[in-house]
């Protein structure tokens, strides 16, 4: 993994988002120093049964945050496109999902997505996906059939 998923994957995808962002993600933990060093260490200072992989890292870890922290599944993020919709985003979603453009997307009653849209705004039903799929759709209509 360290000449081939590392070097031109991971590294490569990691450099480029945190580039965007203007962040430096890996230091300290892909120096060289370290890596090297780490090769050198025996198998059981790097993985047990019990604790898994990161062996090392989990006993730091265990010095000074409380375990559950750390200690539980993985979790998505999930993006609160339905609460922006509902302020940040209003304007750009009655934009794009409006009489007009609602006629645009194939086998849709303008009508009842409007309803649809309104009920979302105004906190009654959450329709996040339904919205965000007819915003993309308008959003690309928009661009590729002038």
């Amino acid at each position: 993994d360290i000449r081939t998923l590392m070097a031109h994957a991971y590294n490569v995808k990691l450099d480029r988002a945190a580039m965007r962002a203007g962040l430096n993600v890996r230091v300290p933990l892909l120096d060289y120093k370290v890596v090297e060093y780490s090769r050198l260490l025996p198998i059981e200072y790097c993985y047990t049964e019990d604790m898994g992989q990161k062996r090392i890292l989990r006993d730091l870890l265990y010095q000074k945050l409380p375990r559950e922290l750390f200690e539980r599944r993985k979790q998505g993020f999930g993006v609160p496109v339905g609460e922006w919709f509902r302020g940040s985003l209003k304007d750009y979603l009655i934009d794009m999902v409006n009489h007009e453009t609602a006629k645009l997307l194939p086998d849709f009653d303008a009508k009842r997505l409007i309803e649809i849209r309104d009920k979302h705004i105004a906190g009654v039903e959450n329709q996040t996906t339904l919205l965000w799929l007819c915003c993309n759709y308008v959003a690309w209509y928009k661009i590729y059939n002038r």
